[in-house]
């Protein structure tokens, strides 16, 4: 899947409105994907400054530097669903941010975040 990050002038604060439709500067987050690529077809004329880091890498670091983060954080907590409430439910859910995925056996382990 190709998102296309343009500014379509809509206002931020809307509920359905996504901050990759505005020039608001975005927070720090992750988006789902196995793989990102940054590809950028038109230079703005100011801003659109990216900067990158690896889930998996600032899981490890926590594991080995703050285990008791890393754990409090692979607890779920309330989430906002900001924009992409299904039909019928609330507008949060509990999630965790690190979730550690057991694949075979222990030593495959895979991390998957929700959130950084």
């Amino acid at each position: 899947m190709l998102g296309h990050v343009t500014d379509l002038g809509l206002d931020y604060s809307k509920l359905n409105v996504r901050g990759y439709q505005t020039s608001e500067r975005l927070p720090y987050h992750t988006d789902y994907s196995d793989v990102v690529g940054l590809l950028c077809i038109r230079a703005a004329k100011s801003g659109g400054l990216s900067s990158i880091a690896s889930s998996v890498s600032i899981y490890n670091e926590l594991v080995d530097k703050h285990p008791d983060l890393a754990r409090a954080l692979s607890c779920p907590i309330p989430r906002t669903r900001w924009g992409e409430v299904p039909s019928g439910q609330k507008p949060w859910a509990m999630i965790p941010i690190f979730i550690m995925i057991l694949i075979f056996m222990p030593s495959d382990n895979v991390v998957i975040t929700t959130y950084v």
